[in-house]
This record gives C-alpha cells, structure tokens and sequence, in this order.
C-alpha cells in the first residue's frame, strides 16, 4: 500500500519500467522453454498490475472522494487509518504535529500498519484524524444471520438472484458451504447492500423488517398492480439507480446546452435512415450514457438525470432491434422534453399499462419515436395501414408488409411503431411485430459493445466496476 508522496513516485516509476518491460519482451528467445518464457511474462505482468492498483488506490483516496471508508474485520483498521490520513490530505508529517509526535514515529507506525501500537494510542490517532470507527460484532452464528437476512431481504422484493447475479463477488458465492465462508460472505453482502441501498449495517443484522428503499420523482408516476410489485420495481430500481450514479459521475459533459438537446438529436437523425448502432452513438456524442440491461419483471426502462447528467436505462428481454431502437427514442424524449430540471427520474411500465396508456406525456414520447423512424408524415401512414384492415387484426401483417414496401420503410420498424400505437388501445400485437423483425442482431449486445466503447471503466472504484460489468453479463 502506497503511503506518502516518495512511495507514490517510486511505483510510478516502477510501473513504467514493467511496462517497457512488457513491451519489448521478448517470447521468441530459443534457449529459453516456452513455458518458463509465459512464467516470466506472467510475472513482470502481474507485478504491473498490483502496482497500477495500489497508484489508481492512491490517486483515489488524495482525490478525497470516500466520505466512508468500509472496513470487513478489526485487521483492516490499520490500513482503514492509513487511507483515511490520505483521503483527508494530511501528510505523515502533519499528522505527526497533531499527536506532538515526530514524523519518523507515524512513519514507524504505518510501515508496520500499527501492529506494535497500542489501542490508546489508535484511538488517539483516529481522533486526531476526526474520524468515527464504527465496527459491528456479529453475535451467533454466521450462517444463521446470514439465513435471518436473505428471509428478509426476500420479504422487501430482492431476491437471492439478483443478490447472487449481480450483487455478490463470484468469487466468494463457491464458499457458502463453509462456516468460515458464511461470516466473510456476511460481511461482504453487508456492506454491499450498505452501498447500493443505504440500509444501515444495524438494519442488516437486526431481525425486524426492512424498510423498503424509495423511490423519488418516479414515485407517484404510475399506480403498481400490487404491494409485491411494488416492491420489487422498488428495489430493482434503486439498484440500477447506483449503477446510473457510477455512470453519471464519470460522464463528460457534451458543451450542449440544455435547451438545444432535442434538437441535436434530430438534426443527426431526422430525415435518415438510421440504425440502433447509429441512434446510440449520437446520444453518447451529446454525453448522454447508455446502459442496456435484461433482466427480467420490474420497469420496461428508465432514464435518470443525476447533477445535470443524463443517463438512460433500456432493457427489455426482446431481441428485437426495432423494439430496442423505438424504446431509446422514447427515453431520450424525456430526458429532452425535461431538460432544464437538474434532477430527472422516470421508470418505464409495460406499454399497454392503463397509467401509461393515459399518460399525454407518454403519447407523446411514442410519437415522438414514431417520426424520427417513420418521417413527418409518420400518422398518415399508420392511420392508412391501419384503415386499410378495417380493423381486422389477421389482415393486418400482409398489410403492415405492404406499406413498408411502398414507402421505403424497415418492415419490422413499421410494425413495431404499428405495435405501440395497438398497445396504446390496449391491443396486445407484439408476436407478430416480432415475427415481422428483420434484423438478426443481438440489440443488447450492440447496446453493451457502444457503452463498453464510450464509458471510461477506469474512472469506477474497484467494487463499482464489477457491479458495473456483472450487469452488463
């Protein structure tokens, strides 16, 4: 663990010379085995790597981002105090001034990570850091708190597959079987569900109920069909609400005013035919991030604005390109119809949902969508195909067909925007806007492949970044 200023430059400058290492290493060498060639690779590369950690950790805490630093077990107090003294800005030698002690003794202490120090003495440090240490001891057994917790994780609508999927470290989930893995695991899904729904590790560990995590503006959006539901919508949204703060936060702004959204948008878009790779791309040109997620129940996509950043959420099970292409025009459409508002939540329910039937500023979206993809005169066509059935939904496919022909448009576009115009009444005509899909490519795959592309990962804590790419599998 990098310490001070002369540790920080040191690494630096190591890393830089595994680096060249790495990059004129020779693996063509006769007189060396192959094998012993990759062990000699694996290790400069390797070596590199926990150095690039251990400088990306530095850089992190002297930026003074944490406001909590986690602690798993009383080991980690040590290097807890460590990190706290860089993240607040102190030096060694500052802090030494505080406790009237000279620098080499702090030097002393945290090269040997306060093994040799007293609990006085610790405590004295942590004091003079105005630091509070806060650090449960788990009462009885591990694997029956742990069992007490799922129940009741359950009971407010987060089930173990979320929690095992996306949630917990892959790595720890093989140990469930073991006592000593029963603790660590509790420990680490503890402060996980800390982070990603503020649930107080008191809360966590006690036998009453949890309080269900909530929603804000998206709140009062729409009525949910029962207390379970809304439960769950509840609790998935919360968690891909913190997978929208990780992103908005390493977003770069456009320079786009916010009045002018919509319209550089459509001055890209209108008129042209354009794919969901192209629709994409242009909104992360105007610094809007994208996250594709597919999970199944809970909202039908969402989009957030988090300190004047926009984030949009499509996810849906359909591999239906048209579909996933409509969905992100309509996001988008909020995010531009309110883009003064600092702050900006909405949660997406089922196209043929009576709320969001009933919603102008839903019609409006889908109308929206309807015209980047159909042209101006997007209703006229519809209206037509339509009439031209006399309502007979079985003639409607043959005819959907027919229009897309005779106006040069994307057949599965057109009854995909014919699908949401049914759902609208209440006409459930997706089956066979789907068979009517023309493209064979996987939507949430060219989703992901454009936000793996776009998004800076390297900007996420070391958690954030695997939660981030555990939704993302």
């Amino acid at each position: 663990m990098i310490q001070n200023e002369r540790q920080y430059r040191i690494s630096k400058a190591a890393a830089e010379r595994f680096k060249v290492a790495l990059g004129t290493f020779d693996e063509s060498r006769s007189d060396v085995h192959p094998l012993l060639l990759k062990a000699e690779k694996d290790a400069l590369a390797s070596q590199l790597e926990s150095l690039v950690e251990e400088i990306t950790e530095y850089e992190y805490l002297k930026a003074g981002h944490p406001n909590v630093l986690t602690l798993d077990s009383l080991e980690q107090l040590p290097a807890g105090l460590i990190k706290a003294r860089i993240a607040l800005g102190l030096t060694q030698k500052e802090l030494a001034e505080k406790l009237g002690l000279k620098e080499q003794q702090i030097q002393k202490y945290e090269s040997e990570h306060y093994r040799s120090t007293s609990l006085e003495r610790l405590i004295e440090i942590a004091n003079a850091l105005g630091v509070t240490v806060r650090e449960q001891i788990y009462i009885g057994k591990g694997p029956s708190i742990l069992k007490t917790l799922l129940s009741r994780l359950g009971k407010v609508g987060l089930d173990w597959d979320l929690v095992e999927e996306r949630l917990l470290d892959p790595r720890l989930t093989s140990e469930l079987t073991e006592q000593d893995g029963e603790h660590h695991l509790l420990n680490h899904l503890v402060t996980l569900l800390h982070r990603v729904f503020g649930w107080e590790q008191e809360e966590l560990v006690s036998t009453s109920d949890l309080p269900v995590p909530r929603l804000a503006a998206a709140s009062a959006r729409y009525k949910l069909p029962s207390r379970r539901d809304s439960e769950q919508v509840a609790i998935y949204s919360s968690y891909v609400y913190y997978l929208a703060k990780c992103i908005a936060a390493a977003l770069q702004t456009s320079g786009i005013t916010s009045g002018d959204l919509r319209t550089s948008i459509e001055s890209q878009l209108k008129g042209k035919k354009f794919s969901l790779e192209d629709a994409l791309n242009v909104m992360w040109d105007c610094g809007i991030g994208i996250l594709p997620l597919k999970d199944h129940g809970t909202f039908h996509g969402a989009c957030w604005r988090i300190d004047g950043k926009n984030v949009i959420v499509v996810k849906q099970i359909t591999d239906s390109e048209s579909r996933w292409l409509f969905d992100l025009l309509h996001e988008f459409f909020h995010v531009s119809e309110n883009d003064s508002a600092t702050q900006l939540e909405v949660l997406e329910l089922p196209p043929d949902a009576e709320d969001r039937r009933l919603s102008q500023e839903e019609v409006n979206a889908n109308m929206f969508a309807t015209r980047l993809l159909l042209g101006e005169s997007a209703e006229d066509i519809l209206d037509e195909c339509w009439n031209s059935t006399q309502g007979h939904i079985p003639l409607l496919k043959s005819t959907v067909e027919q229009f897309a022909a005779r106006h040069d448009i994307d057949v599965g576009t057109l009854a995909n925007c014919m699908a949401y115009r049914l759902a609208a009444q209440g006409v459930n005509w997706w089956g066979a806007a789907k068979n009517l899909e023309t493209s064979q490519r996987d939507p949430w795959a060219i989703t992901r492949d454009v936000f793996l592309k776009r998004f800076d990962l390297s900007s996420l804590t070391e958690v954030d970044l695997r939660l981030v790419t555990q939704a993302l599998e």
